[in-house]
């Protein structure tokens, strides 16, 4: 049940940051990245803990600090994001 390889496709799909800004580890581009790639997690389809598996970008990865951040925020900030997506209506 744990293989990676039985997990759905969506479950292995990279969140992409398409602007290509710079970063830091508690400033306000990383809040900007952080809400933009749960949303864009929201999107895909993921869920809280698809979302967590993600790797970060290559900008955060040699932050000691960035997966446990990256970890707790989620944890805080995606319940809210996933309500906010769940009652948005749909596209037409």
């Amino acid at each position: 049940m744990g293989d990676r390889q039985q997990q759905p496709a969506r479950s292995r799909r990279v969140l992409q940051d398409d602007q290509n800004r710079s970063f830091g580890p508690t400033g306000p581009d990383w809040l900007v990245w952080l809400t933009d790639s749960m949303r864009q997690a929201m999107d895909l389809g993921l869920d809280m803990n698809e979302t967590v598996a993600q790797p970060l970008p290559t900008q955060y990865r040699s932050l000691s600090v960035a997966r446990d951040e990256y970890r707790r925020s989620v944890g805080h900030l995606f319940p809210k994001i996933e309500a906010e997506a769940l009652n948005k209506p749909p596209a037409r």
